[in-house]
């Protein structure tokens, strides 16, 4: 039995009678608990009611990954009773700071004494609503550091005051009967014409209510609010009471909590909920022409091009998908399984194929019977590729293998280069739910639909400019036949006939001057729209586009982009005029002769078949040519950026030998291909003099037997000589057509990647933010489903103009959660939410126009100095710049360049060192003015008399932002608010500079690894 002298020295059952403590101390039971021990967890169900008969506790909340002390209990505080009376679970974790003594109630026994004694209910329920008032102000405000009893005297006269949009609930000059805390909902303060905001847990008129100064702004009311009055007589009472309290007012300056940009959540509330998203229009199904062009260009095994090493998975995958029926893109395929710089594995393999519909299982089988699985079947090679099985023969097996080709290879050598591993792939029972394939040209036809006016336009003119080219045989045909044949009046006839000619020939001239000035005009506006349309859909990617990918990959894109704009423009517009222009010519022939326009149009197929069988093989030989001088250039800028290392290594010959042998492995690749294209056009050439001689044996026998005349055959001849020239641009433009089509697979790959704006319509805009950050256990990782976790489960919130510094070892992924704080890199799991937003909800463009990421290695531009500070500003601000060159310490090596802010770029850059670099984005971020600041090794490479300036200009550019600073130099770690230790992507510790150390974990042998190696 429990004494009744112990149970009095409760604050809460000391109310109850005598005789009832006596009866409930029979049911309390002691408890003993060692230092560090948890007495209750955060989250778990709320079983009985503690009463401290010996010890010390903290009480502590888990906030973002770190523990928050609400407050401390010492001998005669219980805890618990909250809980219990809620029916809940523990809203805090109690922990022991000493040895510790207590008495425990279970929670049968509590909820009769509450059935029993109603009064000691309404007790709990007012302590109840006290002790959430005290949470407010230690968890949202900066009283954290104020004992408990303080706070608790604090609220006892708290009075709420419900507001409305708009209400005033202070004006200007006027004195503040009470200090004010924002319980709910948004205030604005105005001061000077400028707006301040105030959220939940900030305060205000504590200046006012101690000086009894008048307030020196206005303050109403952003939306449904609800705001606690503390009065003006406990709080003079407190501050002479209590030094902490006294100095926590006189440390917070009236508008210091609160901040001078406008919260995101304020402005959402103001734009009203988000538009709801339409679903998404069904692409239009391929008519019957498109079909059967389709068939003719990818006439049996659908097969598939790498585009890149790492790419050889997602194009067996796509070729077999395809051979199933399903019509999908490699870029698809490649997002689906996670693409990165290694590649991809088996598992991401299948997660693709499931997620397409395909009925997908990985197997791994003995090497000698993976030719004997069922097929289509992909097939993992022992040097890490990956071909599709598509026959098993006698002695051989055929594979489509997207980086050789159609492979016939003997059973023996396939067994020994199968490492075992394959993919099996069946389509599912039942109806087949196969998306239609956009063709890589349908981006195209809609840029060209504003032109078609222009193109029109010049097509006529065209048409024109054949039938006046028709006058010149027409005329030779009058001369030969009526001038030589005749001899009647030769001469004035002659001379009809050559002013008919100079004529023609001067109006020949200036509709070709027009048609040219119209076609040049149409080119040059098409190729813009096309560049644009390319330039600004590779800027919407998603960031992951391009760090999957290698910079001589993303290189060979954009340099695609440029080869098949120019087809585009010149090759398409010029072969469908060439192809109008020939039926116009052979439509005139017919006239002249109807046995020459026969035989002209029956060596049309002809020309056809050789166009459709060469199509295949000229596609192959490009793609060898456009490899083998991507390599040989990657071969040349290697010599250029590493020419140092070169000739510091004296490896002069050494890479010059290993640069030729290159060169001849690419060379002897190259020359079939080169042959191929010289027979191709060699076979043109041959068909249009097998053309010519038939044309002159059959127009030849008409003129002997009568059935023409001389004039009418060399007329003919003249009038297929103009054809032909327009055949050969058809040839060349299908030659040019072959070659837009193995680029086209890289930039369809571009054009249907990922974009950031493809969820734009269910964002909402982001006009403002304050700064205030939140991670959910966020976890990221680059690849598919099964990558390994690079930030796991990292939970922090960070409040308005907080600084934090994160430390850790190398790898440990400072500078990934760095990008992912940036904007850069959504996370795979978790939330990450700014002002209480999730940024998924947000578009992510202008979010990050409110965040300056200064990464380790920051990229200068092409243009002048002022333009780089001022990046992304179109109107650069001259003053604006200065200052911020001045605040990062890049003014003085700006002002010794040759034209100062104005000195370019490319003229400099040599001369700059890594150090200058960075002060050059960190002047970046300065001008930018951000709301959220992320330095990433900022100061790295800078010297220590710049780097103590730089840190004294971020100490006073960060006062007011929120911040995150990822540094190895103590004076910058120190210059944090919080401290957060990352190690192997967790945050394994958090707290100030000082708490960190007395803990001597993982943050103190950081510290003095550091320290020491200074």
């Amino acid at each position: 039995m429990i004494e009744t002298v112990d149970l009095t020295k409760s604050r809460l059952l000391r109310l109850l009678p005598a005789r009832e403590l006596a009866r409930l101390a029979q049911d309390f039971r002691e408890a003993t608990f060692r230092f560090g021990a948890t007495v209750v967890r955060e989250g778990e169900p709320a079983d009985a009611y503690y009463l401290i008969r010996a010890g010390k506790l903290r009480v502590v909340r888990d906030v973002d990954g770190a523990e928050q002390t609400l407050r401390r209990l010492e001998p005669g505080d219980g805890f618990g009773e909250m809980a219990l009376l809620q029916g809940g679970t523990r809203t805090a974790t109690v922990r022991a700071s000493s040895d510790v003594e207590l008495l425990r109630l279970d929670r049968s026994v509590f909820e009769r004494v509450l059935h029993e004694s109603p009064s000691l209910e309404n007790i709990l329920r007012g302590q109840l609503e006290c002790r959430s008032l005290v949470n407010l102000l230690t968890e949202y405000g900066r009283f954290a550091e104020v004992p408990a009893e303080t706070l608790e005297a604090l609220v006892q006269d708290a009075a709420p005051r419900e507001l409305s949009p708009g209400e005033l609930v202070l004006a200007e000059n006027e004195a503040a009967p009470a200090l004010y805390v924002v319980e709910r909902g948004n205030l604005k303060i105005r001061r000077d014409g400028e707006d301040q905001y105030l959220r939940r847990g900030d305060f205000f008129g504590e200046r006012s209510v101690t000086t009894d100064e008048p307030f020196g702004a206005t303050v109403t009311a952003v939306n449904e609010s609800t705001v606690l009055a503390l009065p003006k007589s406990r709080i003079c009472e407190l501050r002479d009471s209590d030094a902490e309290f006294a100095k926590v007012l006189q440390r917070r300056g009236e508008p210091a909590q609160s901040t001078t940009r406008i919260p995101l959540d304020v402005c959402l509330a103001e734009q009203g909920p988000p538009p709801a998203r339409e679903p998404a229009a069904a692409a239009p199904r391929q008519g019957r022409f498109n079909a059967w062009l389709q068939r003719c260009l990818h006439a049996g095994f659908p097969f598939v091009w790498q585009l890149d090493q790492n790419d050889c998975g997602p194009a067996a995958l796509t070729m077999a998908c395809r051979k199933l029926g399903y019509s999908v893109s490699l870029a698809h395929i490649r997002e689906l399984a996670g693409t990165t710089l290694d590649g991809v594995g088996l598992q991401d393999l299948a997660h693709a194929a499931t997620e397409i519909g395909v009925v997908a299982q990985a197997l791994k089988v003995p090497a000698e019977e993976v030719a004997d699985q069922q097929t289509p079947l992909l097939v993992h090679l022992t040097r890490g590729h990956w071909v599709v099985l598509l026959e098993r023969r006698r002695k051989s097996v055929v594979v489509a293998d997207p980086e050789r080709g159609f492979l016939r290879t003997p059973l023996a050598e396939f067994a020994a280069q199968c490492s075992g591993y394959t993919l099996t792939l069946e389509p599912p029972s039942g109806d087949m739910d196969s998306p239609e394939l956009d063709g890589k040209w349908s981006w195209v036809w809609p840029l060209t639909r504003p032109h078609a006016p222009r193109l029109l336009g010049t097509g006529v003119l065209t048409l024109i400019l054949s039938l006046l080219q028709l006058s010149f045989p027409i005329a030779t045909q009058h001369i030969v036949d009526n001038v030589l044949g005749t001899g009647l009046d030769s001469g004035t006839h002659l001379k009809v006939i050559m002013s008919f000619l100079g004529l023609s020939l001067l109006a020949l001239l200036l509709i070709t001057l027009w048609q040219r000035s119209l076609l040049s005009r149409l080119l040059t506006n098409l190729d813009g729209t096309i560049m644009d349309f390319l330039v600004d859909r590779m800027l919407q990617l998603r960031m992951s586009y391009f760090t999957r990918r290698t910079s001589d990959a993303l290189r060979r894109r954009l340099e695609s982009a440029r080869s098949v704009r120019q087809f585009l423009v010149h090759g398409t517009v010029s072969s469908v005029l060439a192809g109008a222009q020939v039926l116009l010519l052979f439509g005139v022939l017919a006239w002249y002769s109807t046995k020459l326009a026969l035989l002209a149009v029956v060596m049309l197929p002809i020309y056809l078949g050789v166009m459709l069988a060469a199509g295949r093989v000229l596609q192959r030989s490009f793609r060898t040519i456009e490899e083998g001088e991507n390599r040989y250039r990657s071969l040349q800028e290697d010599i250029i950026d590493g020419i140092e290392t070169v000739k510091s290594n004296a490896a002069e010959d050494a890479f010059r030998r290993k640069m030729m042998d290159d060169y001849r492995r690419i060379a002897t690749a190259e020359r079939e291909s080169g042959f191929n294209l010289q027979a191709y056009e060699g076979t043109g050439q041959a068909l249009a003099l097998i053309t010519t001689l038939l044309l002159l044996w059959v127009g030849a026998a008409s003129v002997l037997d009568g059935e023409m005349l001389v004039g009418e055959f060399v007329a003919g001849l003249m009038i297929f000589g103009l054809s032909y020239s327009h055949l050969k641009a058809i040839m060349n433009g299908w030659r040019d057509l072959q070659r837009s089509r193995v680029l086209m697979d890289r930039l369809h790959e571009l054009v249907e990647g990922q974009s950031e704006l493809e969820t734009a319509d269910s964002q909402r805009d982001v006009p403002s933010i304050a700064g205030a950050v939140q991670l959910d256990r966020l976890s990221f990782h680059y690849g598919g489903s099964h990558g390994r976790d690079i930030i796991r489960d990292v939970s922090i919130r960070v409040a308005p103009g907080e600084t934090i510094a994160i430390v850790g070892r190398s790898g440990a992924g400072k500078s990934t959660l760095a990008r992912c704080l940036a904007g850069l890199e959504p996370p795979t799991s978790g939330t990450m939410s700014v002002d209480g937003v999730d940024i998924c909800d947000l578009k992510p463009q202008q979010l990050r126009s409110h965040i300056a990421y200064v990464p380790q290695r920051n990229h200068l531009f092409i243009g002048t100095i002022l333009q780089n500070i001022a990046f992304g500003d179109s109107e650069p601000d001259r003053l604006r710049a200065v200052a911020a060159a001045k605040a990062a310490n890049a003014d003085a090596f700006i002002s010794r360049l040759p034209h100062g802010l104005d000195s370019e770029i490319d003229q400099v850059a040599p001369y700059l060192s890594s150090g200058q670099r960075q002060m050059l984005g960190i002047a970046r971020a300065i001008y930018r003015q951000p709301a959220v600041v992320v330095l990433d090794e900022a100061t790295s490479g800078i010297d220590v008399e710049s780097a103590r300036v730089v840190r004294c200009t971020l100490a006073s550019f960060l006062r007011d932002r929120t911040a995150f600073v990822i540094a190895h130099d103590p004076p910058t770690i120190q210059l944090a608010d919080r401290i957060l230790v990352l190690e192997d992507g967790r945050i394994a510790e958090s707290g100030t500079h000082d708490e960190l150390l007395s803990q001597h974990g993982l943050y103190y042998h950081l510290f003095h690894e550091i320290v020491s190696s200074l």
